[in-house]
């Protein structure tokens, strides 16, 4: 019993010690994640949009929206469906996480003279996280999709004007943190 045991306890050493190969980070999507690593995190932001024509046709479009912009103007009709995409990467510390949240605003008239209403909420957080330690991401791409959905005119009333702004904190594996900010202005 007692070498039974004995054997057993043995190889378990030999797989445990065996099966554990060091990460080498090798491959091109990684980078070896240094403590002193300065933090060079780059982003871009992208909007798509796509429409369900009334003959049952469909077009598309997704624009790289340039840097340093902070506000875009997108339709809203309800047969438009608009996505945004926030690509960072980080080529000395990776990317660890991508969180986005928000807020929204729009208002809504009577076309017919009545009181129109005025509508406020929040776009609830949303992380995107990899658990990476001796290696980590270059790059995450994050999507927030179907932007539309958070503007709603009910009763007859029609969309007068508000939009989105959408706030991204993107960290590196060193756990150091960018804020980074999107306005979409929606347009009937």
């Amino acid at each position: 019993m007692k070498k039974a045991l004995l054997y057993c306890f043995l190889l378990t050493c030999i797989f445990l010690f065996d099966s554990c190969k060091k990460c080498d980070c090798g491959d091109a999507k990684l980078v070896k994640v240094k403590a002193d690593a300065p933090s060079l995190i780059n982003y871009r932001w992208e909007m798509s949009q796509a429409v369900q024509h009334s003959d049952g046709t469909a077009t598309s479009s997704i624009s790289i929206i340039s840097p340093g912009t902070s506000s875009v103007n997108a339709s809203i009709a309800d047969s438009v469906t608009t996505n945004l995409y926030l690509t960072a990467s980080d080529s000395l510390a990776g990317v660890k996480c991508i969180t986005t949240g928000g807020s929204f605003a729009y208002t809504c008239s009577d076309p017919n003279g009545g009181i129109g209403i005025s509508v406020h909420g929040i776009l609830a957080n949303d992380d995107q996280c990899v658990d990476l330690t001796t290696c980590c991401l270059r790059s995450q791409r994050k999507s927030i999709t179907n932007l539309s959905q958070y503007i709603n005119c009910t009763n007859g009333r029609v969309f007068s004007g508000g939009g989105l702004q959408v706030v991204a904190y993107i960290q590196n594996c060193n756990l150091k943190i960018d804020t980074v900010f999107m306005s979409v202005n929606f347009q009937s």
